[in-house]
């Protein structure tokens, strides 16, 4: 894997170590960086959202808060850096320190960041469509990993294929991973298809380029109305994949509000689970 560079977001809750290990294990071949941010609002933008007025009591309570969260979270990272052998590799984990309007540094870190990763109930805990989501996903258009379950390099790894600008992005963020599973599955649902994408939604084609990388065992499923709810999840995990490679948000906002688009029908589908979604 060649992931040298993975900006990780944390929360202070339960996931963030499945985070940090993920993180961990894709930087860990290149002595690659991995750079954490926790996502907690800093006393500068409460400051802001309550009009500038907050007691010292208040003061006091978030400062002592944000403290303790912190210290937490440098215990897991020493728990999750020695044994996922980062060090050993060359490679180095950096709790970055917090500052006022998180998106704003989320969206500052992406530039030089090959992927992003983050703990599945602190993404869902965050929304969808939160700035820390959307910047980077929306702006940057970078990878975004959702790590659901404990992430296994060697794996099946299943791909949503549509043929579209999206997915295509997602398969080559991917490649990494691709390269090194232990099994490739093509999902694809033929009614979900447009005649607009035309011969870019072969999943043919598709096995042609993996090939093309060195990735040998692929296997094509083709599922009608797969791609309703949480179909893909589904077939995925029944396939034997730990990750779902797929691309995302590919409806507007009032279409993802009103009809509870893919990207968020994948996120509630039957966990533990593992994603990696591109705009």
């Amino acid at each position: 894997m060649s992931f040298a560079s993975v900006l990780a977001i944390l929360s202070g809750g339960p996931d963030d170590a499945d985070a940090l290990k993920a993180a961990a294990r894709l930087t860990r071949e290149v002595g690659g960086e991995v750079r954490a941010i926790l996502a907690i609002p800093t006393l500068e933008d409460l400051e802001r959202d309550s009009g500038g007025y907050m007691t010292q009591d208040a003061v006091d309570y978030v400062q002592d808060g944000n403290t303790e969260v912190r210290r937490r979270v440098e215990g897991v990272i020493q728990k999750v850096v020695e044994p996922s052998g980062l060090i050993a590799a060359g490679g180095r984990m950096t709790l970055l320190p917090e500052q006022p309007g998180l998106e704003f540094e989320v969206l500052g870190e992406t530039p030089l960041c090959d992927v992003l990763v983050v703990g599945r109930s602190t993404f869902q805990g965050l929304g969808v469509w939160s700035g820390v989501v959307s910047a980077p996903l929306l702006a940057a258009r970078l990878p975004f990993m959702i790590v659901g379950q404990v992430l296994e390099p060697a794996g099946v790894v299943a791909i949503a294929w549509d043929g579209g600008q999206a997915a295509g992005r997602a398969v080559r963020a991917a490649l990494p991973l691709l390269t090194v599973a232990s099994k490739v599955v093509i999902l694809q649902d033929p009614e979900h298809l447009s005649a607009a994408q035309g011969r870019s939604a072969a999943p043919e084609r598709l096995v042609d380029y993996l090939r093309l990388h060195g990735v040998r065992d692929i296997e094509i499923l083709r599922r009608p109305g797969v791609s309703r709810g949480d179909g893909l999840s589904i077939l995925a995990k029944d396939c034997g994949a730990t990750l779902l490679v797929a691309g995302a948000f590919s409806h507007t906002r009032l279409l993802e509000a009103m009809f509870r688009g893919h990207t968020e029908a994948m996120l509630q589908g039957p966990g533990p689970f593992n994603l990696l979604l591109t705009h």
